[in-house]
């Protein structure tokens, strides 16, 4: 909300239905949050994402940065 958008956190697929429906006649965006996981894994936030670095720039740093961090994802793996 504090980018400009409405924020609504919806708890069914009921809610999102609902939620869907108004936000397409709002006149501003709406940011929709529902929890997907649910076993929350991060105590200090609740929610974790990944940023990535931008592949396109002029400054050598942020592209040797992004190379590394592909480099990094393709190590990643799903799992408990």
């Amino acid at each position: 909300e504090s980018m400009g958008v409405t924020a609504v956190k919806v708890s069914s697929l009921a809610d999102l239905e609902q939620t869907l429906k108004k936000s397409r006649d709002s006149k501003t965006s709406t940011a929709i949050v529902i929890d997907t996981d649910p076993m929350m894994t991060t105590d200090a936030g609740g929610a974790w994402w990944e940023v990535g670095i931008p592949e396109v720039s002029s400054r050598r740093q942020v592209r040797s940065a992004h190379k590394a961090w592909a480099k990094g994802g393709k190590l990643q793996r799903i799992g408990s």
